[in-house]
């Protein structure tokens, strides 16, 4: 039901004088044909500075005299009120009292205003008054109507089974009993009897009060009814007049900007509610905001909505509960996408072993697995974050958990270096799993008060083991000392491998064949060549992970042995560098 609009100036005269100073402009005769038992009366001046605007210090002294006469009625409205049916003790609704007995929402019925611009001054003068009796027959008006209209509603309420319609006779009701507390406070400023029962009035806006609880304590509650309490409590205490345009924005979960598929719908049907108020205009561009809230405690869900200006400024507000239980959503999802975990939060156990010892030849088939699951039931699709950890410094991975509430996270040669232990870190990463940036406040809110679930996992990454089978034969004999087997275990244990004695406990087998065979003979120098086979056997599987051959690896020496000691040298590097190349970077 739209709200009835009083106009603020019932009956408003505006006349510019020129030429004879009117006679409000003389204090004695304004007092004498003023008589303060009779009118209020308000006067202001200003000063026009050069190429200043008349009409703009006209609107200004009118706005000045509007608001003295204002403050000689409302002495005692920012007082609490007689009937307290505001709620109290809150800084917003402390704002909204302010603003609900500002100027702007005074009714001088009746006012009268004047100006006169004295050239020789170059100064403009304004002159305001209102008929007290005239103010105490209205205000005496609004009581008696006002009264009517509740004990017409509240038969209506009696009679119709409609929840809807209830809640809407009853908000009516707040307005309707505020707008006879706000006409009391004036005749009790104006020192005239006001006629009103406050007892009685006392009494019914208590029971209005418990009669709004209870339809959202009771019965069942639709998006309908709470849209209904949302639009008309919103609408009880928007000013008259004009409002900045205003954007619609989420009604989301908190202060999470989180929006759920009910709070969407919940949103349209405010907004399209509140469109039929001409008052209000939605526009994109709109400065002014819709803002919408919900959230729940353990048996009870608050809504709340405001309209705020572009300064944010609250200009109305409203904020009630309803029982969770009684919510019907229509089948809508109520809460937004996996925010039902947040009351169980200290319920989720993340799984992993508390000691994984693991070869660079498992990190495929033997993963780290971790479980999530709440009360015993496997989550799915649940974002998890690996964080490893050695000598203070860390690196973050991220998994997710599969439909079956378990989630992998395979080694690889970049992350750790064998030889080595480390501390993997797990934890739920709650802001991803909530769609929350990590600076959101609920989020922020959500962690200092419950502790995310997390777990750790000692990873010991052991080193590869290698058996040596090797033959290294000179010219005319085997070498009583190897030259190629030592360079290459020297090379392999750079690369985290380690050698064992025995073969049944090795992970690979290293195969080294190498043999010498002379070259020319000269005058001057001989030569010796080195032809060579080294091959790495995966033992797990048979493969093999290098193998190569090296011919012709050419001595230069003095004699044949001087010349195998030195091509057996260039072998032996020729070889190291090729195999451990290869597996550090080609495997």
């Amino acid at each position: 039901m739209k709200q009835t609009i009083l106009l603020l100036l019932a009956t408003c005269t505006f006349a510019t004088t020129w030429a004879q100073e009117p006679v409000w402009m003389d204090p004695i005769s304004r007092a004498s044909q003023w008589q303060e038992s009779i009118y209020l009366t308000a006067f202001a001046t200003e000063e026009i500075p050069k190429n200043g605007s008349q009409s703009d210090a006209q609107e200004k002294l009118y706005q000045m005299i509007k608001s003295q006469l204002s403050d000689g009625i409302l002495v005692s409205i920012n007082t609490k009120t007689e009937l307290n049916i505001s709620i109290e003790n809150t800084a917003t609704n402390e704002r909204l009292q302010q603003r609900s007995t500002s100027v702007s929402d005074m009714d001088l019925v009746g006012l009268k205003l004047d100006n006169y611009y004295d050239k020789r001054k170059k100064s403009l003068y304004a002159f305001g008054y209102v008929s007290i009796d005239e103010l105490t027959q209205y205000n005496k008006g609004i009581i008696s109507k006002n009264s009517l209209q509740i004990q017409q509603n509240n038969q209506q309420y009696t009679s119709t089974s409609q929840k809807p319609e209830k809640i809407r006779l009853l908000i009516n009701n707040k307005q309707l009993l505020e707008s006879i507390q706000k006409s009391i406070n004036v005749l009790n400023a104006l020192s005239k009897p006001h006629g009103a029962e406050i007892h009685q009035l006392k009494i019914t806006a208590s029971d209005n009060s418990q009669k709004l609880d209870q339809l959202f304590g009771s019965g069942t509650v639709t998006a309908t009814d709470i849209v209904t309490r949302l639009h008309g409590e919103l609408l009880l205490h928007l000013p008259t007049g004009s409002l900045p345009l205003v954007r619609a924005s989420k009604f989301s979960y908190s202060s999470s900007t989180i929006t759920s598929p009910y709070s969407d719908a919940l949103n349209h049907q405010l907004k399209n509610a509140l469109s039929e108020d001409k008052r209000i205009t939605f526009s994109p561009e709109g400065k002014g905001q819709l803002v919408g809230r919900f959230f729940q405690n353990s048996t009870q869900t608050v809504f709340s909505a405001n309209i705020t200006a572009p300064n944010q400024d609250i200009i109305s507000t409203t904020t009630f509960a309803v029982a969770t239980d009684l919510i019907d959503t229509q089948g809508l999802a109520f809460l937004p996408t996996h925010f039902e975990v947040i009351p169980n939060l200290s319920n989720i156990q993340l799984s992993a072993p508390k000691r994984l010892a693991i070869k660079p030849a498992e990190y495929v088939s033997h993963p780290l697995t971790v479980s999530c699951s709440l009360d015993g039931k496997l989550i799915p699709n649940v974002p998890i974050d690996i964080i490893l950890e050695k000598s203070g410094k860390q690196k973050i991975y991220k998994i997710t958990t599969s439909s079956m509430g378990q989630a992998h996270f395979n080694l690889d040669n970049s992350m750790v270096v064998p030889g080595e232990t480390y501390l993997a870190k797990i934890a739920l990463n709650l802001g991803q799993y909530l769609s929350l940036s990590p600076q959101n406040s609920f989020l922020k809110e959500v962690q200092s008060n419950q502790k995310t679930p997390e777990t750790s996992t000692e990873l010991v990454i052991k080193s590869p083991t290698v058996y040596v089978q090797s033959s290294e034969v000179g010219i005319s004999s085997p070498l009583r000392i190897k030259v190629i087997e030592p360079a290459i275990k020297s090379g392999l244990s750079d690369l985290h491998y380690s050698f064992v004695n025995d073969d049944a406990s090795s992970d690979y087998d290293l195969i080294i064949e190498a043999i010498a065979r002379k070259g020319q003979t000269g005058e001057i120098a001989t030569l010796a060549y080195i032809d060579a086979t080294v091959s790495l056997i995966d033992k797990l599987t048979g493969k093999e992970i290098y193998k190569n051959s090296f011919f012709d690896i050419k001595g230069i020496g003095a004699t044949h042995d001087d010349a195998q000691a030195k091509a057996f040298q260039r072998a032996k590097t020729q070889i190291v560098d090729d195999i451990t190349y290869n597996l550090e970077y080609k495997r």
